[in-house]
């Protein structure tokens, strides 16, 4: 599963992006990556480790309506954001 949002900050476009994918010890890996719309590389990436599906997903929800509160939107694979007048 993997996600990403964007806000906008001082007329610059930010992102971040959140994958949950399982690694080969049969572990959760839950990866944060962010940084700016312009740049190729990311600013920064952070990755946790969980042993069931469950806690990484309590954790993945708890960043996604953190970052919304924020003001993060989340777009789909088309860059269109969800939630604004967009056809899905």
């Amino acid at each position: 599963m993997q996600m990403m949002m964007t806000r906008c900050v001082n007329s610059k476009m930010r992102y971040y992006s959140i994958e949950l994918m399982r690694n080969l010890f049969d572990e959760w890996l839950l990866i944060r990556s962010y940084g700016s719309m312009k740049r190729k590389a990311p600013t920064g990436v952070i990755q946790m480790l969980f042993a069931t599906k469950e806690e990484a997903q309590k954790s993945l929800f708890l960043l996604i309506d953190a970052k919304a509160k924020r003001g993060y939107m989340q777009i789909n694979q088309d860059n269109k954001k969800i939630g604004e007048n967009n056809e899905l």
